[in-house]
């Protein structure tokens, strides 16, 4: 990604991460398989939009059916609005 001004923007997290959503599965199926060893909880960073929060629990939940383990909760962070 070129450099942003505000390198913590939710182009840096969770739009990216949809873009790219390759890689947003291998880390989520990642963290699934570590549930196996303690309870975790899924954490969707500076989510903007109830389409973003939709898609990227639509992933999740595609993978979870593929890990017979999986998380017991989604944290949703949303951006400021000031």
């Amino acid at each position: 990604m070129p450099p942003e001004e505000n390198r913590f923007s939710a182009c840096a997290v969770i739009r990216l991460s949809l873009e790219r959503p390759d890689l947003l599965r291998s880390q989520l199926s990642g963290d699934l398989k570590a549930a196996a060893l303690s309870d975790i909880h899924v954490m969707f960073p500076m989510i903007s939009t109830l389409d973003e929060l939709r898609a990227a629990r639509r992933i999740l939940d595609e993978e979870q059916r593929g890990v017979a383990l999986g998380a017991r909760g989604v944290m949703i962070e949303v951006p400021s609005r000031r």
